[in-house]
């Protein structure tokens, strides 16, 4: 790795920046940063919400049960609905990838430098 440590962009240094630097190496280094966070988060939230389902409940009455039961069937439908998102962020994450593949070809092309910039987007 560089010597050099590199730093991920702000959403409001996102938000601020000219539509010249769209998708530039730094934003791309954000996104990538957000992409992977969400994942770790859905992953996460996933797994909260299926120990806490598989946890035993001590009832008191009918109605108790029917309630715990109402919201255990709410809670896999979000755990459905956040274990559908996790392909689409790993989709995401490898569009990502390949297009800064195809900036580096595009750079190596040119003669640039490719070497930081793998750097920055392999850790």
């Amino acid at each position: 790795m560089s010597d050099t440590i590199t730093t991920v962009m702000t959403e409001e240094e996102i938000l601020s920046a000219p539509e010249s630097d769209y998708m530039n190496e730094a934003q791309q280094r954000f996104f990538k940063q957000r992409l992977l966070d969400l994942y770790e988060a859905t992953c996460d939230h996933i797994q909260h919400a299926k120990e806490e389902m598989e946890a035993p409940m001590g009832f008191s009455d009918e109605l108790d049960r029917a309630s715990s039961e109402e919201q255990s069937m709410i809670a896999l439908r979000i755990i459905d609905r956040e274990q559908k998102l996790l392909p689409k962020i790993q989709q995401s994450l490898t569009r990502l990838y390949s297009s800064h593949l195809k900036m580096l070809v595009q750079r190596e092309f040119l003669g640039l430098s490719t070497r930081h910039c793998f750097e920055d987007l392999v850790d």
